[in-house]
């Protein structure tokens, strides 16, 4: 047995001899336990009594450092005072170890802090606390300190990190559950029946839709045809094909339940514009559903001026407008005064209702909770649904793989536009220096995007550090 401690470190020879007589077997990378590794004044081992691979680092016979290490990454864990090493032979009903994934592991490590809620999926919400070091029959290894409700601790060992997520639900501090309580036991009960009851109004939701005789449009009018001649720009060939492919939909006698893909900029919007006027032209009401109020305005903006040209009333309902002017709008749309309403959730309250709605438009759709999209739908069981990404949710275009979806993708980038070049970089400020001045040579902005609030001033400072003639504003959700 080897034990090691600030005053007892066998020397470097001394330590690989130790370890070569009580069994352990010298490889070139320590990958299962009872295996050493040497490089120069680095050996690594993993004792059979571990959970994770030690790192002693010396100089000369000194014992610089000592650290438990990942088996995927070979990066170190965390730093280790004192130890003991024990023979193979001793120790053979320990011979095993379970590693969790090494990204895994080292990815919800990295986005932990101390003080952060995490969530067990069989112990529910606590408060991480941080990483610590324990022996617990026998065995020495790495466990994530979790503090529950009043004295309740838990210690979750790194191969069982699956259990564990970072908490991120947006509604708050959230409660922490008890180890013993069953409040947790519960939430989970009653979080299942909901998705299980969603579920099913979704399944209802498709299968009426499927079996629905949905509005058929007619071809192009002539003022169709005016509007998409007076677009500013030659189509590109995937949306000239996506603009056939909606209005394919909307010309046939089935409910059109189509996803179009696009990079920002590839077009998507002006298919939009496009299918919008159709429905228009038919005598149909068209709803476009957007996340957020500037998008709304920007949206507003872009289709007024497109159909400046003729008499259709478009409308924006958000928070931005007043309570009155809100009503107005609702009445007027509930009249058939109004063509076309684009507006955030505002659009989802139940006050809100249609002359002849033909058209529902959803734009960036990963933003909105799916019970969002089904309410929608619920509007009119047989209306043309229109959903729009860069970034589509999985569950979405899941649906539209397997086909109860259409799906559209614009990959053709406009002409003269160049490319987004996408690099992918271990951090270094050297990098950040380079590609932020870079860009500022050619007269342009740099958007920095920075996780976490809590630091994102002090990121500020140090991109101020690194280029001290930019001038760097801080802008995030929390901010009134």
């Amino acid at each position: 047995m080897i034990r090691i401690t600030k005053t007892q470190v066998p020397a470097h020879r001394s330590l690989i001899i130790q370890l070569s007589d009580m069994g352990y077997v010298r490889v070139p990378m320590v990958l299962e336990p009872g295996e050493f590794s040497v490089r120069g004044g680095i050996v690594d081992v993993f004792p059979v009594n571990h959970s994770h691979p030690l790192r002693l680092e010396y100089d000369g016979d000194v014992l610089e450092r000592m650290n438990s290490i990942n088996i995927q990454t070979q990066r170190s864990l965390t730093p280790v005072t004192e130890t003991t090493i024990v023979p193979v032979s001793d120790e053979k009903d320990l011979f095993f170890h379970a590693e969790v994934s090494g990204q895994e592991a080292e990815g919800l490590l990295s986005e932990l802090h101390v003080g952060d809620y995490v969530v067990h999926d069989i112990y529910g919400v606590g408060i991480y606390k941080g990483l610590v070091r324990l022996t617990m029959a026998n065995r020495e290894g790495e466990y994530l300190f979790v503090q529950y409700k009043g004295a309740d601790k838990l210690y979750v060992p790194l191969d069982q990190l699956f259990h564990l997520t970072r908490y991120s639900a947006a509604d708050g501090v959230p409660k922490v559950n008890g180890l013993h309580d069953g409040e947790w036991k519960k939430t989970t009960a009653r979080t299942k029946r909901v998705l299980e009851e969603l579920a099913y109004d979704v399944y209802l939701t498709y299968k009426t839709r499927l079996e629905s005789d949905g509005f058929s449009y007619g071809e192009d009018t002539l003022w169709q045809v005016e509007l998409e001649s007076s677009f500013a720009h030659q189509d590109t060939a995937d949306q000239a094909r996506v603009t056939h492919e909606v209005k394919r939909d909307m010309e046939s006698d089935r409910p059109m339940d189509r996803l179009i893909c696009g990079d920002v900029g590839f077009g998507k919007t002006e298919i939009l514009v496009r299918a919008a006027f159709k429905a228009i032209e038919n005598k149909k009401q068209v709803a476009l559903v957007v996340p957020t109020t500037i998008l709304a305005e920007q949206h507003y903006r872009t289709f007024s001026a497109r159909f400046a040209k003729f008499p259709h009333q478009i409308a924006v309902l958000s928070r931005f407008k007043s309570k009155k002017e809100q009503q107005e709008i609702i009445k007027r749309l509930r009249m058939g005064l109004i063509q076309m309403v684009i507006g955030t959730h505002r659009l989802l309250q139940k006050d809100v209702t249609f002359h002849d709605l033909g058209l529902l438009i959803i734009d960036e759709e990963q933003r909105f909770g799916v019970s969002h999209k089904e309410r929608l739908k619920q509007i009119k069981a047989n209306v043309d649904a229109l959903s729009v990404s860069a970034t589509p949710i999985p569950r979405t275009l899941y649906m539209a793989l397997t086909g109860s979806k259409s799906l559209s993708t614009i990959a053709t980038a406009p002409t003269a536009r160049k490319p987004v070049a996408t690099l992918v970089h271990e951090s270094s400020d050297e990098l950040i220096q380079t590609a932020i001045q870079r860009e500022l040579d050619r007269g342009g902005q740099v958007y920095f995007l920075h996780n976490q609030v809590r630091s994102i001033t002090n990121a500020a400072a140090k991109i101020k550090k690194l280029v001290p003639d930019v001038t760097v504003a801080v802008a995030h959700g929390q901010m009134s």
